[in-house]
Order: structure tokens, then C-alpha cells, then sequence
């Protein structure tokens, strides 16, 4: 995940702390470009950008992962519109039509017959997606988790997915509510309208909240 909008997470943390000069001097830049990153559960860092192959105007995803000096190219002729990376390092990802891809270390292999829009990976390798199969809602989409042999299906609908520890995902809706799976049932957790959302390893749940502009908006913690 997710997480187009991850970038806007951390810039907002620079701004919204009244400590904005130490923090701002603890952010060290990386050379790349990216439009979506994630990171594995040792820290392997996998991103995509966009580029513009030859002449052409298409403009595509290109897979990148982090060597611990510059990024390397990850062959594939797939695309790539979003991804998430598993405990083990290698990342699953969602190809320009949907199709959902995992590396094993030597290429990507296909994983499942769905069609997805976004893609989460808990810390316990749980993997959980959301569809292009359009809810009874039209602004939403389906949600689906890997069960170890095919995608099943779990009530409830959405745009964005990030999954937690447990393996328990947290979905963002069209109208920006943020649901949080219990094992069982998702569970509003009422809040501000969001456009992102991310947890991280120990937990925590991250929110990016609509902003007036596409500079982003507020950032927000769920407290529990």
C-alpha cells in the first residue's frame, strides 16, 4: 500500500510538529524517484516509477528495489501500478492491468486469477487486496484475501489496504472511512475523511486526511 500518498505522510509530520527544524535535519534524501514504495520486514526497500520507454508517450511503471546505495531495476515487462513487500523481502505487485505478481527471487510469478487495485502485506506474510470487481456501492471495490491456495472473498468494499501484524487488514473507503477487520467483521473507526492509509510493523495505523489542495492533508494516529 499502500501507498501512493506516503510521501504526503511524512512531509505533513515535518509540518505539523512544533520541533519542524530537528526533524526536518533528520531526513536524509535518497537518490530515485518513486510514485509508490514499501518496505520488508528487514527493511529492504522496493519502489516504482514512471518512465518513458523510447519515443513513446506510454508512460509505465518500472520496479525498483534499493540495494543500500542506489535502486536496481527489477526486470519486467508487467508494469506496475502498486505494490507491498512480504516478512521474506520479495514484493508482490499489481501490473498496469491488474494482474497480481510475486518475486521469488529469480522473476515474477502469478498470484491468483483477480484482477486487483491495491495490494497489503501483514508482517505473518498475510497477503489482502483490493479487487476491480466494483461493489454494490459503485465508488468501491471488492476485498479479497489470500487463503495459501486462492483469493477469497471478504465482506466488505473499499480503495486502499494496508495490513496490520496480525494479519488483519485496514481498508479506506470511496468516502474516506477508515474500517479495521477484527478477524471477523471490518469495524468503522470513525475519523476525519481520509486518502491514505498505512500500519506499521509494530501496529500503529497512519492516516493521510483530505486536504483543501493536492498538497495533502493533516496526518493522523489511531490511539487504539
Amino acid at each position: 500500500m499502500n501507498r501512493h500518498y506516503k510521501g504526503f505522510i511524512y512531509l505533513s509530520l515535518v509540518y505539523l510538529t512544533t520541533f519542524t527544524s530537528d526533524i526536518q535535519a533528520q531526513w536524509t534524501s535518497v537518490t530515485g524517484e518513486a510514485f509508490e514504495i514499501a518496505a520488508g520486514g528487514t527493511g529492504t526497500v522496493w519502489s516504482i516509477r514512471n518512465v518513458r520507454p523510447g519515443t513513446s508517450t506510454y508512460i509505465r511503471g518500472e520496479v525498483q528495489r534499493y540495494n543500500g546505495t542506489s535502486w536496481e531495476t527489477i526486470p519486467t515487462s508487467l508494469g506496475g501500478s502498486a505494490l507491498d513487500v512480504a516478512p521474506d523481502n520479495h514484493a508482490y505487485l499489481v501490473d498496469d492491468t491488474g494482474a497480481v505478481y510475486k518475486y521469488d527471487g529469480a522473476g515474477w510469478r502469478g498470484f491468483g486469477n483477480k484482477k486487483a487495485r491495491d495490494i497489503g502485506v501483514g508482517h505473518d506474510g498475510t497477503v489482502w487486496m483490493i479487487s476491480r470487481q466494483v461493489s454494490r456501492v459503485a465508488t468501491d471495490y471488492l476485498i479479497y484475501r489470500w487463503n495459501g491456495t486462492a483469493w477469497q472473498q471478504i465482506a466488505g468494499a473499499g480503495v486502499r489496504i494496508d495490513v496490520g501484524p496480525d494479519g488483519n487488514a485496514w481498508v479506506l473507503n470511496a468516502a474516506g472511512q477508515a474500517w479495521q477487520y477484527d478477524g471477523r467483521n471490518f469495524i468503522l473507526r470513525t475519523g476525519p475523511a481520509a486518502r491514505d492509509i498505512t500500519v506499521g510493523q509494530d501496529g500503529v495505523v497512519w492516516i493521510a486526511a483530505e486536504g483543501p489542495d493536492r498538497a495533502g492533508g493533516p496526518v493522523y494516529r489511531w490511539d487504539g
